[in-house]
Formats: structure tokens, C-alpha cells, sequence
């Protein structure tokens, strides 16, 4: 019965009651990250004001600074991929909150998606690296029946939502 994004709303909460700004990361309990990891990836996160969210570079794709992307990672660690749900960091004193309709799945598309409308960045830092060890890919507990279904409704939810905003954004431009 966990909902994952109602946790990371309350870690946006907690950061928002102690500092005016912050950096919060979101991370995966299965990854390796190397020294100073957290500090880079804040540094990379404040390097430019209309950056809303960074993450680590987890496909080892060649290069310095910040690559833009405009999707998740979804499974694609071959360079074609986007931000990695499994490591992020966000600005604590943006107005993004998690969609808590969404149990499981779907928030980090979410998030990109929103950000990408208000015109923000979210971005790869390239030189700060993250492996992602499992996944859930090895246990297989994702693909549990349970899970399975928890997915199926997030993604109805998530994809109701979005083409909602799709068809308002069609007829925004077409009233200009």
C-alpha cells in the first residue's frame, strides 16, 4: 500500500520547512555513486536558474557538462535514454509536487513533462556518474501480478492526464 510519491512529497515538505532553498535528491537503494557525488550533482542542479531538476550520468555516455534531455530513462541505457527515476535531484523550493494519484510508476515522466511545459531544463550531468545495480530487474518483484496491476493503473492514470493537458494545449494554440 506504500505510494512512493507521497514519500517524496513529504521529503519536499521536510526540505521546504527547513531552508528556503535546497536541493533534495531522490535515490535508489540499489545504486553505487563515487565521492562527492552529492555535491556535484547540487552543483550541476544550480548552474543555471531555469534548471529545475538534474540527474547522474548512468550509461556512461561521453562528455562534460549538462546534456539536456526531455524523457525518463525507461529502461534505455544506451545513451538514448533520459532522466534516470532511480537518481535525480530537484529544486526543494520549486512548485512541483509528485502526482499522488500515481502509486508507483509514472512520477519521474510526470515531473519531466511538467517542468518541460513551464520551460524548465532537466538535465544529465555528465560528470557525475550512478550505477544501478538492480532495479528490480533481478529480484523479478516487479513483475509480480500485484505490481503488474499497480502499473496498469498508474499508467491509465498518468496517460488520462496527459492527454487531457495535450488536448488543452491543442486548443490554446488554435484560439491564438
Amino acid at each position: 500500500d506504500a505510494n512512493i510519491h507521497k514519500l517524496w512529497n513529504a521529503g519536499l515538505d521536510a526540505a521546504a520547512a527547513h531552508a528556503e532553498q535546497s536541493n533534495v535528491a531522490v535515490l535508489n537503494d540499489d545504486i553505487r555513486i563515487g565521492p562527492n557525488f552529492m555535491a556535484k550533482l547540487g552543483a550541476a542542479l544550480r548552474s543555471h536558474p531555469n534548471i529545475a531538476v538534474t540527474g547522474p550520468n548512468y550509461d556512461k555516455r561521453p562528455g562534460t557538462g549538462l546534456q539536456l534531455v526531455f524523457d525518463i530513462c525507461a529502461g534505455r541505457y544506451n545513451g538514448t535514454g533520459g532522466l534516470p527515476g532511480f537518481a535525480f535531484m530537484l529544486k526543494g523550493e520549486g512548485c512541483y509536487r509528485f502526482p499522488e494519484d500515481l502509486t508507483w510508476w509514472w512520477g519521474d515522466a510526470d515531473m519531466v513533462l511538467t517542468h518541460r511545459q513551464l520551460g524548465e531544463f532537466v538535465t544529465i550531468a555528465l560528470d557525475v556518474e550512478v550505477e544501478h545495480v538492480d532495479g528490480g530487474s533481478q529480484t523479478g518483484e516487479w513483475s509480480s501480478p500485484e505490481m503488474q496491476k499497480v502499473l496498469a493503473a498508474d499508467h491509465a492514470t498518468f496517460m488520462a492526464k496527459w492527454e487531457r493537458i495535450s488536448e488543452e494545449n491543442r486548443r490554446a494554440l488554435l484560439h491564438q
